[in-house]
């Protein structure tokens, strides 16, 4: 069976849109870069992961710093889509803590041929970053699929459940030493790491439960649309646990670069895949809506 392609129409604008930038032609693309499901999945990570990162603060009853944060997402250099962080405060039962919703999205040429739209949405305790609850919503080519996971911190269970399409699959789990992939990068950023430590972490998804090492290996200067920043680098290594601890084979490689300051910024999220790279670069940063 041939690869699939996109539909006459669609591959004729997005042929010209390509010679139009100078990037070559359709054809000349990997045939398999018309279905993308892995490079959603590696999306779902790196959102993961820039919720934890942003969020961080040296001190966790108090949040400081920016509370929108805008970024580009490219593909093998080439606009894919964007998306957009936001924090609010909020109380839970009397107790601070923190609402965080991560949104994103294809661009209009991507969509010719692939398209995908995700939000996350977390919210948790302020006092010692304790996670209440995550939900991962997203669509790949219009098709639906749902996360969601709960924290029971008296019984210490984690209950989450996958929906896609008309299937339903759920999972209970030890949360003893249990956290979610957010939290999990909450605590590296609040505790700190210095170049050359690292720091190791059970998550569950709410789908699938990895061993997470963070790694930090230098400084270093990069340069984002928002400007020119100086940033720790940090290499994450990420292990599937089913009857033993497997690499994940969806994530050749990561990278995240964040400010050394205390707000822990995101600055850059890189995540090397089977076709390429996958790029989240911060746009803009301000006051949430």
């Amino acid at each position: 069976m041939g690869s699939p392609r996109p539909s006459s129409l669609a591959y004729h604008i997005l042929s010209t849109t390509l010679r139009r930038l100078g990037l070559g032609c359709v054809d000349c693309l990997p045939p398999t870069a018309y279905c993308l499901p892995t490079t959603a999945r590696l999306l779902s990570l790196l959102i993961a992961i820039a919720l934890g990162v942003v969020v961080a603060s040296p001190a966790p009853a108090s949040l400081a710093g920016p509370r929108h944060f805008e970024y580009r997402i490219a593909w093998n250099g080439l606009p894919a889509g964007s998306a957009t962080v936001d924090i609010k405060d909020q109380e839970f039962a009397g107790a601070a803590g923190y609402s965080v919703r991560a949104a994103a999205r294809t661009n209009a040429v991507v969509d010719l041929f692939w398209s995908f739209r995700g939000v996350a949405h977390t919210t948790l305790l302020a006092d010692g970053l304790v996670p209440l609850r995550f939900t991962y919503d997203r669509q790949t080519n219009r098709l639906p699929e749902s996360t969601w996971l709960d924290f029971d911190r008296i019984k210490q269970r984690a209950q989450g459940t996958h929906f896609k399409g008309d299937q339903r699959k759920d999972a209970e789990v030890d949360a003893t030493d249990l956290t979610d992939p957010i939290t999990a990068i909450l605590h590296a950023c609040a505790t700190g790491v210095e170049p050359g430590g690292e720091r190791r972490y059970h998550v569950f998804t709410g789908e699938s439960q990895y061993l997470v090492a963070l790694q930090a290996v230098g400084e270093e200067e990069i340069t984002v649309p928002a400007g020119r920043f100086r940033a720790l680098k940090i290499v994450p290594a990420v292990w599937k646990i089913k009857e033993a601890a497997e690499p994940d084979q969806r994530l050749h490689q990561a990278t995240i670069w964040v400010t050394p300051d205390s707000a822990h910024t995101i600055l850059r999220v890189r995540g090397e895949v089977f076709i390429g790279a996958v790029t989240l670069d911060l746009v803009g940063l301000g006051v949430a809506s």
